[in-house]
This record gives C-alpha cells, sequence and structure tokens, in this order.
C-alpha cells in the first residue's frame, strides 16, 4: 500500500470517530433523530476504507479482523434501533458499543497503516 493512501485512510477513519462523537452528543442532547444521514455517512466511509483495503489486497491482522466483526454487528445493531427509532437503544448502543468498538478498530488499523507511512 501507498503512504499517500494509508494517510488518507488514517484521516477518513478519524474523521469517522469524529462523526460518531457528534452523533452521541446530538442523540444525548435529544436530537438522535437527526442523526441518522451522518450515521449512513460514517458506515459509507468504513465501507470505503474496507473496499481500499481489499483493492490492496490487504492481509488483515487477526486483531484487526475481529474488530472490524464486532464492530460490524454493532452498525447493524445499531442500524436497527434507528430504523425502529427507539433513540434511548442507539444512545445505549453508541456508548457501551459503537464508540469503544470504532475506537479499538481505529487503533488497530492506525498501528497497521503506519507501517506504510514514510
Amino acid at each position: 500500500m501507498n503512504s499517500g493512501t494509508a494517510q488518507k485512510m488514517i484521516e477518513l477513519s478519524a474523521t469517522g470517530l469524529e462523526g460518531l462523537n457528534h452523533i452521541q452528543k446530538r442523540t444525548a442532547g435529544g436530537g438522535g433523530g437527526e442523526t441518522m444521514d451522518l450515521f449512513h455517512d460514517v458506515v459509507l466511509a468504513f465501507s470505503e476504507m474496507e473496499r481500499a483495503l481489499e483493492t490492496e489486497n490487504w492481509t488483515m491482522s487477526h486483531r484487526l479482523d475481529q474488530a472490524r466483526t464486532q464492530l460490524v454487528a454493532g452498525f447493524s445493531q445499531l442500524t436497527d434501533a434507528y430504523e425502529h427509532k427507539d433513540m434511548d437503544r442507539v444512545l445505549e448502543l453508541l456508548e457501551v458499543c459503537i464508540l469503544p468498538r470504532y475506537q479499538e478498530w481505529n487503533t488497530v488499523l492506525r498501528q497497521e497503516l503506519r507501517e506504510h507511512l514514510h
């Protein structure tokens, strides 16, 4: 993987975390119903990063694959909560599931991508 792609992925993963933190704050403040589009954007960015890893024939470490699997499962649960308009569940999932899992995935991804930065 070239250093430019690795750097862009690191930046995009950080932006995703910022988006999730914003969603959490808005939801905690009672504005969670307005955050579904931003959640969609975070998931789309995550998917683009996954696609970039596949394009680069990236061999995922076991730790990164586990973090990814847990995060994807959390995204699915959060999608269900949004579809049922259960903002209490959205907030709970963000705080106890999505943010910790995203942070773990992001940390591992950044560690592995640093090898490709010059």
